[in-house]
C-alpha cells in the first residue's frame, strides 16, 4: 500500500517539474530546463525499473503502481498548469 502512494507522489512531482521545464525552456532559462530534465529523467528511470522488477514478482501489484503513477502524473501536470512557477502567465 505505502508503494501505491509514493507512485502517486512521485508522479506528482514528476509532471510537475516537467511542466516547469517547459515554462524554462519557453523562456529561454538554459540552465534551469537542463537541471529539470536531468532530475525528470533519473526519476522516471528509477520508477520504471522498480516497477518493471515488481512485474515480474507481483503481476497484480505492478499494475496497481502503473495506475497510482498515471494518476500522479495527471495531477503534476493539473499542478503544474495552475501553480505560477518559472515564468507563467
Amino acid at each position: 500500500m505505502i508503494w501505491i502512494l509514493i507512485y502517486l507522489l512521485v508522479g506528482i512531482l514528476e509532471d510537475f517539474l516537467g511542466t516547469l521545464c517547459l515554462r524554462f525552456v519557453i523562456r529561454e532559462r538554459i540552465a534551469l530546463a537542463v537541471g529539470t530534465t536531468f532530475v525528470i529523467t533519473i526519476i522516471s528511470l528509477l520508477v520504471f525499473y522498480s516497477i518493471f522488477v515488481k512485474l515480474n514478482t507481483q503481476t497484480g501489484q505492478g499494475i496497481v503502481d502503473i495506475v497510482a503513477y498515471s494518476v500522479g502524473i495527471a495531477i503534476g501536470t493539473y499542478l503544474g498548469m495552475k501553480i505560477k512557477i518559472g515564468g507563467g502567465k
